[in-house]
Formats: structure tokens, C-alpha cells, sequence
């Protein structure tokens, strides 16, 4: 098994640079052309084009395994890859300068191998489980802050989903006033990656979907963090509302979203 998540790891880092050709060339242009998924849900034919590009490098060397991706589809029960192309599509085409690709491999709903990359920092961030957690090679944690330190926390708005708004805004309040600050870049894959290393200290976002964070998940728990729902159980991975940080900042955030 082992020789096997090894393997899709080396064409998960060739997906990722191949995609990051592609990333890289397209933001230097003026202007990306975009359509409306739905409200505030943009999509671009950079997102198609680094799909297609991923599909066919996977499709070489596992032609098995099922693909699901973000914007073209497909789907799979007990074994799959997972991919979001461009994570922070609106960030790109108002050429904001924060978005990442992010693919995981997932096996009975678990991610085995996650890996997220940032092309315009050249940081790629990649875990395999049981084998911890990597940026650029570089062995990485999740940062050791307690409350009484000052928590920086990341997050996501809730635009697609009306329904969580009330109660997000109601919490968001509520850690606001008991951490040191708050950043919402809008690429949740990056957002957990900087949990990973030690950027953020917590993460907490409601409806988000698989592929943006499976990948995320993975590189977080193999650098000593915690993730889970708002509950504390382990439904984040299929309903997308999560809580994610170092221990401490994980179960901070979990008291309050409990009470």
C-alpha cells in the first residue's frame, strides 16, 4: 500500500507542476474570460484546461482509479482522486494574487494522499498518511499557540450558502472578540495549508466542497493538527463544514460552536 500512495505522490507532484505551468502563464495575461456558475461562483477556461491537463497524467499511470473533479465531473464510491484545479478562481480573475491547485486520493472516504500547491510562491505542500507532513521537502507542523498567546484564525464567507449565514456571522463575533485577528484570502485549500505550517492557528469555514479540502485535511492531521465539524465529528468531509487547527485553536473554536 505504501509503495502504492508513494507512487500517486510523484504524479501528484508532476499534476501540480504541470498545472502550475499553466496557472502561471494565464495570470500574466490581462484578462482571464469567466462565467457565472451561480451567484458569486465564478468558472474559467483556466480551470477546464488545468483539469483536462491533471486528467490526462493520472489517466497514464491509473487508468483504474476513478477521477472527480471541480469542474468536469465524474464520480466514484470506494476509491478515487479528487481534484479542484484552480481553488480561488475569483482571487484570479481580479488577479489577486492568492489561489492554489489542490488533489487528493481518497479511499473509503479518507484522503491517503493530499497535496496542495501555491504556483505564485512556489510552495508545495503535500502529505501521505502515516508519513507526515511536507512544504518544499521541509518536514512541517502546526504551529504550539494557546489561546492566552493570540490566535490568528482564517476563514471562509459562506456566499453560496444562505442558510449558514446567521449563524456565521453570530460566531464570527464571538472569535473575533477572543483571538488577536482574522484573514479571509478566499482559497480554503490555501487556507488549510497555511494551518499546516504554522501560518494560521485555526481555520473555520461552513459549506465547502470536497475537493477543497481533502487535501487540506490530510496535510493538517500529518502535521500534528486536528480537523472536524462543527460537532467534532468527523462529518466535515462530506458536508464541507469545518474547524481545523493546531489543538489548542481546534478545540477553541469547537467550544464555541458547540455552545
Amino acid at each position: 500500500m505504501k509503495d502504492k500512495l508513494l507512487k500517486i505522490l510523484d504524479t501528484f507532484k508532476l499534476c501540480a507542476e504541470e498545472a502550475g505551468k499553466i496557472l502561471k502563464e494565464e495570470y500574466e495575461k490581462e484578462f482571464t474570460e469567466y462565467k457565472i456558475k451561480s451567484k458569486s461562483d465564478y468558472v474559467s477556461e483556466v480551470d477546464f484546461k488545468v483539469e483536462r491537463k491533471v486528467k490526462k497524467i493520472l489517466k497514464k499511470d491509473f487508468k483504474e482509479i476513478p477521477f472527480l473533479g471541480e469542474e468536469t465531473g465524474g464520480n466514484f464510491l470506494k476509491e478515487g482522486f479528487i481534484c479542484d484545479p484552480l481553488d480561488g478562481t475569483r482571487n484570479f480573475v481580479q488577479r489577486i494574487p492568492f489561489f492554489a491547485f489542490s488533489i487528493a486520493y481518497v479511499k473509503e472516504g479518507e484522503p491517503y494522499v493530499g497535496l496542495v500547491y501555491i504556483p505564485l510562491l512556489n510552495e508545495l505542500f503535500w502529505a501521505v498518511k502515516g508519513e507526515g507532513a511536507y512544504l518544499n521537502g521541509r518536514r512541517i507542523k502546526v504551529s504550539s499557540k494557546k489561546k492566552e498567546d493570540g490566535f490568528l484564525i482564517g476563514t471562509g464567507f459562506p456566499f453560496r450558502k444562505r442558510k449558514y449565514w446567521e449563524t456565521y456571522y453570530k460566531k464570527l463575533k464571538e472569535i473575533f472578540e477572543n483571538v488577536d485577528d482574522l484573514r479571509r484570502p478566499g482559497s480554503a485549500s490555501q487556507d488549510l495549508a497555511y494551518v499546516a505550517c504554522g501560518r494560521y492557528d485555526g481555520f473555520f469555514e461552513f459549506g465547502l466542497s470536497p475537493w477543497d479540502i481533502l487535501a487540506g485535511v490530510l496535510i493538517i492531521e500529518e502535521a500534528g493538527g486536528k480537523t472536524s465539524d462543527m460537532k467534532g465529528k468527523r462529518n466535515h468531509l462530506k458536508t464541507g463544514n469545518i474547524i481545523a487547527g493546531n489543538p489548542h485553536a481546534h478545540d477553541f473554536l469547537l467550544d464555541i460552536f458547540k455552545s
